[in-house]
């Protein structure tokens, strides 16, 4: 291939590798994995999420607006020729705080009153996606010898920003992305 040929391709090639940078460090959630166990008949979770908040999250955190986020986790039937029948729901809620006065953020799990502080954003966001024995489901309330199958997702819940954010958040990329993705997987029996 002759240089003034290979020039375009080359140029091409470095403006993506330019590009790929800026992608990576995009904000966004993202759960990383996660498993049910069984214990004393009971399923429990254990699940790994991934927060980056972005710069306008973490300004909109630093200007005192607490961010709630939801953990949603669902236990499905999988059926062949309908929508697979939901067989049970949780939902779990956290909202994070920024203390400016203590220089600590306080993440505060709404379903059980737990608050606990930290001194780094990132520390916060760590425990926020650390989830590790969670009671999701009694083992009884699902029929034996049927496969189910078990699926999470987490997201910022726009709706509990204040009012004049929301539009913003409904708009703006980089509030739309603080959301994951449903991560499934089969329930352990």
């Amino acid at each position: 291939m002759s240089p003034v040929r290979s020039a375009p391709v080359l140029l091409a090639c470095l403006a993506l590798a330019a590009a790929l940078p800026a992608t990576a460090g995009a904000p966004g959630i993202q759960v990383l994995s996660a498993r049910t166990t069984l214990v004393d008949e009971v399923y429990r979770l254990d699940a790994d999420i991934r927060y980056d908040l972005g710069p306008a999250a973490e300004e909109a955190l630093h200007s005192g607006v607490p961010l709630t986020f939801v953990t949603e986790i669902e236990v499905l039937r999988p059926r062949r020729w309908l929508w697979d029948a939901r067989v049970a729901r949780l939902e779990q809620r956290h909202v994070l705080r920024w203390h400016a006065l203590s220089e600590r953020y306080v993440l505060e799990h709404l379903n059980t009153g737990e608050r606990r502080s930290f001194r780094s954003l990132a520390r916060a966001l760590q425990a926020l996606g650390t989830l590790r024995g969670l009671p999701m489901l009694d083992r009884r309330l699902l029929r034996v010898g049927t496969a189910y199958d078990a699926r999470l997702r987490a997201r910022l819940s726009v709706e509990d920003l204040p009012a004049p954010m929301r539009p913003f958040a409904y708009l703006e990329r980089d509030w739309r992305r603080l959301r994951s993705g449903w991560y499934r997987w089969r329930l352990a029996s």
